[in-house]
C-alpha cells in the first residue's frame, strides 16, 4: 500500500529514484571497479557512467 509521500512524487522522481537504485543495486560496473581507487572511480564514471543509458529517461 502506498503512502502519502508516495503518491505526491512526479514521474520524473520515481525515475531518477529507479535510476538511482539500479546503479546502486544491479549495474555490473559498481563491482567491477575499486571504490577506494579515486582514479578508477573518476575513469568509471567518465567511460561508463556519464554515457549509461539510463540517464535519457
Amino acid at each position: 500500500m502506498e503512502t502519502k509521500e508516495e503518491k505526491a512524487k512526479t514521474v520524473s522522481q520515481i525515475i531518477e529514484e529507479v535510476k538511482n537504485e539500479i546503479c546502486d543495486k544491479y549495474c555490473r560496473y559498481q563491482t567491477i571497479y575499486d571504490e577506494d581507487d579515486e582514479d578508477e572511480l573518476t575513469e568509471m564514471m567518465e567511460k561508463i557512467c556519464f554515457n549509461c543509458p539510463l540517464d535519457r529517461l
